[in-house]
């Protein structure tokens, strides 16, 4: 993988260097099971730059890319499911999909996301929100976590 497809991976994800850093920990856990201490945003920055991608670590990097983008995808099901749900049971296209302001208040609404940037989340909400639109006619308004306490 080049820097630049890095760099290009990254964005897509909607994620900042130090955020990636933080779900490349996720998708690599130490060979204990226990969770690996996020990649540092300056070895981020120096692996889309002029430095690039270790050799060690360029044959894995793409696996933990997709695994990424995997557990995106997951949480556009996740959004997708409970807005159907919730449409359903109210018996109105209207919906509710909570974005998050922090990484906290996502762990703690959802704590086996823990460990994931909420800015996955919410990138997640609005491939949701168009998807639902989309496909169901399900017309979803995206509040702040704070609006709904």
């Amino acid at each position: 993988m080049t820097p630049i497809e890095l760099a290009a991976r990254r964005k897509r994800l909607g994620l900042s260097q130090t955020e990636f850093g933080q779900a490349l920990a996720m998708v690599s856990p130490m060979p204990d099971g226990s969770p690996r201490p996020p990649v540092k945003q300056p070895t981020i920055a120096s692996w889309e730059g002029a430095r690039g991608i270790p050799e060690t670590i360029d044959l894995s990097i793409r696996t933990m890319c997709d695994a990424i983008e995997d557990m995106g995808d997951q949480m556009v099901d996740l959004i997708k499911n409970i807005a159907e749900h919730s449409a359903n049971v109210r018996n109105t296209p209207d919906v509710t999909i909570i974005a998050y302001g922090s990484d906290a208040a996502l762990w703690k609404a959802w704590p086996n996301l823990t460990g994931w940037p909420h800015t996955m989340w919410n990138v997640a909400a609005t491939i949701a929100m168009d998807e639902l639109e989309d496909e169901l006619g399900i017309i979803p308004v995206m509040v702040s976590e704070k609006d709904t306490q």
